[in-house]
């Protein structure tokens, strides 16, 4: 079952449907907005009750888009770019979106269709018809909540191995593959993704590639395993910490998780930890452990209370996870780099 958190109650944010069918999705990587299967786009920014309505149309948007780590981003886009990401499935090649009735202010998710530089050329100058190419667009059905969840997975890891704009801004995909067989045929990719779905008590899952096989770039069989997006998040945000002052005396980079203090000349670790294990009911904080006198000694601080939170983690979500991916928890190691 789909998490509801994904979707918006539109009627608690205030909005009348533009029609029986419309539906808000949250948009991939952000935490505040949300996006309709007819172009309309909102946040809650300002407040959790507070909603906001974009212009809808040929519009740009930059909205905040985040790592998996935490980090923040601008993500400039369209809205007929987020509709046809949400609502539509990306043929393997086609990468123009092409608007069926030739209105570029009607983002509508079946008014869009995926095509290749050719098939744009050949329908632009009328050499074909854009009905010939309708019956091959698929949609992603969220009224299928079995599926949807797969389609959603499948979309993301294809636009992290192909999409040269997120390897810019994620590096962490920036050498990711896809097994070809999947790349041909996506319902085998979906079928596996399928099959190997759990459920963990509602929570949001997502794809992660690196933890059965460390060091992994290919999303294969065997090799990727669906985690709740806190375990994610909890093995994804080890962030290197850039000093320009250290990286220029010592022209090297800081371990995962160490930061330099110019003033005292020393190092440190910082951990953010799950606030139910810290008793901090407001937010998540990050943890300053000890200052040291070398970033390896700051490390090994990092290290052993790193792996120290992943077992009570893994503990915490003992009884959801499969043997192998809770073993695999236990067994890891925090590397500097």
């Amino acid at each position: 079952m789909t998490n509801k958190n994904e979707f918006l109650n539109i009627a608690k944010a205030g909005f009348e449907p533009v029609a029986k069918d419309e539906i808000f999705v949250k948009v991939h990587n952000t935490h505040n907005y949300w996006i309709s299967n007819h172009g309309r786009t909102v946040n809650n920014l300002k407040g959790k009750d507070n909603f906001y309505m974009y212009k809808t149309g040929n519009v740009h948007l930059t909205l905040t888009s985040y790592y998996v780590g935490g980090e923040r981003i601008p993500k400039d886009t369209y809205i007929k770019d987020l509709v046809a990401e949400h609502f539509l499935v990306k043929p393997k090649g086609k990468d123009h979106i092409y608007f069926v009735d030739g209105n570029k202010e009607n983002n509508y998710y079946k008014n869009l269709v995926y095509l290749d530089s050719k098939e744009l050329y050949a329908v632009k100058n009328g050499v074909e018809n854009i009905e010939k190419y309708l019956d091959r667009q698929e949609y992603i059905d969220y009224l299928y909540k079995g599926n949807q969840k797969v389609r959603i997975a499948y979309n993301m890891m294809y636009k992290r191995t192909h999409d040269e704009e997120t390897k810019k801004y994620y590096p962490q995909y920036a050498d990711a593959t896809m097994y070809k067989p999947w790349e041909d045929d996506p319902e085998l990719c979906m079928e596996y993704l399928e099959s190997i779905l759990y459920e963990c008590d509602g929570e949001q899952m997502v794809i992660d590639k690196d933890l059965l096989c460390k060091g992994n770039k290919e999303y294969a069989p065997g090799k990727i395993c669906w985690l709740p997006l806190t375990l994610n998040v909890m093995l994804s945000n080890s962030k290197k910490h850039y000093n320009a002052k250290y990286n220029r005396l010592h022209n090297e980079e800081l371990p995962y998780g160490v930061r330099y203090d110019e003033g005292r000349d020393k190092y440190y670790a910082e951990i953010t930890m799950d606030k139910a294990l810290r008793g901090d009911i407001e937010k998540v904080r990050p943890k300053k452990l000890r200052y040291r006198n070398t970033p390896e000694e700051a490390f090994a601080d990092y290290k052993k209370h790193k792996e120290a939170y992943i077992i009570m983690m893994a503990d915490k979500y003992m009884d959801y996870l499969p043997v192998e991916i809770y073993d695999a928890l236990i067994d890891y190691e925090v590397e500097p780099y």
